[in-house]
């Protein structure tokens, strides 16, 4: 479609998956290429696998990709300066990381993503090869990299633990969507960058961290950004323990 509305083209999607699938969700990444993700069945078996159909920016067919990996769940695909990754979760693996190849229509190898077991990867803005949201905040993380880099700390922004979409379009453009459970409204939230006055005077304070594990309690973190906006002498940090929880074997 054009800036008025008006369609311009279109591409047949059926054929995905063939029978017994159905679409699921479907991506655009950096580099302009649309994902679309589906579900397929076996009736005689009765396992599920993914396929993916990969098209350009004009809605021609690339490839097809059908993995072999029962009960796939795709939540996520990234197109990095890196290449194009599928983020999924199957039967056995939980939140794994696997290179597409779009020229062999096959999943590649996988990737050693290391991420925290309560994230979830987001949508970011390219300069780092994927973006994952945490309890604690928003992180910035390369392939090769074993850590992620903290782009936002929510505490630090003021900003309540009901988050539950964050959007990433630049450096200095980030968007949160907030809930409040309580009346069921939701507000969307700009964040930008503190000026160096504001920075100086946060800087200035002496921290006070609390230790806890599994810390969701709404109520808790607006308390404690009441305090963080009224002190002048000190401020609350929050170091979530939850963060070292390991799925292999449920390790606290």
């Amino acid at each position: 479609a054009d800036e008025t509305g008006k369609v311009t083209g279109k591409t047949e999607l059926s054929n995905i998956g063939g029978e017994n699938s159905y679409i699921e969700n479907f991506y655009v990444g950096e580099n302009g290429k649309i994902f679309v993700c589906s579900a397929r069945y076996d009736d005689e078996t009765g396992e599920q696998n993914a396929v993916i159909g990969v098209y350009d920016n004009e809605g021609k067919e690339i490839c097809t990709i059908v993995s072999d990996i029962e009960g796939m769940y795709i939540s996520n695909i990234i197109s990095s300066k890196s290449g194009d990754y599928i983020i999924y979760s199957s039967a056995e693996e939980n939140q794994t990381a696997a290179k597409l190849d779009c020229e062999k229509g096959a999943i590649g190898e996988k990737c050693d993503l290391s991420l925290p077991m309560k994230s979830y990867v987001i949508r970011g803005d390219g300069r780092y090869d994927i973006y994952y949201m945490t309890n604690e905040g928003v992180y910035g993380k390369n392939i090769k990299d074993k850590e992620g880099t903290e782009i936002i700390n929510w505490i630090d922004s003021d900003m309540n633990s009901n988050i539950e979409a964050v959007a990433i379009a630049g450096e200095d453009d980030i968007y949160c969507l907030s809930a409040d459970y309580d009346n069921g409204d939701y507000t969307i939230n700009k964040l930008k960058r503190a000026d160096e006055e504001t920075l100086k005077a946060v800087q200035n304070k002496k921290i006070i961290t609390i230790a806890c594990y599994g810390l969701y309690d709404s109520e808790m973190y607006e308390r404690i950004s009441e305090f963080n906006k009224s002190n002048d002498t000190y401020r609350i940090r929050i170091n979530d323990y939850d963060k070292y929880t390991e799925f292999e074997d449920d390790t606290y």
